[in-house]
């Protein structure tokens, strides 16, 4: 009797093959969607970074610049420790008593710096009591990852100054910052008469509100100028990070939350919103 001829159990080459080609499809746009995820949460990462660096910066650089009397965009103005940079804004203390530069330095890819620019201060250090004019100016790195040739601008008229950061980003996703701040020998208008017996809103106009705050919360007119006299020194004051029209935390005597607003006017100078 003829036994018929019976297969053994198991796959066939071309079935192994088949569910291989599919396997490797299905492990290969996994890969690809874990790299992407990588990508994305290393340029979050950096993004945050990077926003927190610039704020402290700007923070910075806004109270040096209140306490200078000049800026200058000339080369040839730089403190000696600021030889070789470029784009550079260097600040006049009240009589000459220091200086202080600012500029970008190139700088390659190492175990502790990215590039491919730096921001650095080149100035004196600060002591116990504060700025301390009689020390040797010290060099620090304030920024890194700023593009080379645009990543800090400044542009001055009139005792304020404009100034850029430009973070640098492979993907260009890294949006600028720019911000103002003015010099403290730019003395701001007179204040209105009446305005020291006044709180709150002390007087209006069809283009203007101008503004005593006696602490509180004050709500600008969005479709007006509303100005915000303090009584003291701009450096009596702390302001909050971001401080600019949509909202700004003066903390201080008086302390003031202010939304809309569009000008601080402080006793030694004024600052414009952003």
């Amino acid at each position: 009797m003829s036994r018929a001829f019976r297969q053994p159990p198991g796959f066939t080459l071309v079935e192994l093959l088949f569910v291989a080609a599919v396997t490797a499809a299905i492990l290969g746009g996994g890969a690809t969607a874990l790299v992407s995820r990588l990508h994305d949460d290393a340029e979050s990462r950096l993004r945050s970074l990077q926003n927190a660096g610039t704020s402290r910066v700007r923070q910075q650089l806004q109270q040096e610049i209140a306490l200078a009397q000049r800026l200058s965009t000339n080369p040839a103005d730089q403190p000696a420790a600021c030889n070789g940079l470029s784009n550079g804004l260097t600040l006049f203390g009240p009589g000459g008593r220091w200086r202080i530069g600012y500029g970008l330095r190139p700088q390659g890819p190492d175990a502790d710096w990215h590039g491919p620019a730096q921001l650095l201060r080149c100035g004196p250090p600060y002591g116990t009591t504060g700025l301390d004019s009689a020390a040797e100016p010290i060099e620090s790195v304030l920024l890194d990852r700023l593009q080379a040739a645009s990543g800090f601008r400044s542009s001055v008229a009139a005792g304020e100054v404009t100034i850029t950061l430009q973070p640098h980003s492979s993907t260009g996703a890294l949006p600028a910052n720019r911000f103002t701040a003015r010099v403290a020998g730019s003395r701001p208008a007179a204040a209105p008469a009446g305005l020291a017996g006044c709180s709150g809103l002390c007087q209006e106009s069809d283009t203007t509100n101008t503004w005593r705050p006696s602490g509180g919360t004050i709500a600008g007119d969005t479709t007006k100028t509303d100005i915000l006299h303090f009584p003291l020194e701009r450096s009596a004051y702390t302001l909050s990070e971001p401080c600019d029209r949509s909202i700004c935390t003066v903390t201080g005597n008086p302390t003031a939350v202010i939304y809309n607003g569009d000008v601080l006017v402080f006793s030694d100078q004024e600052l414009r919103l952003r």
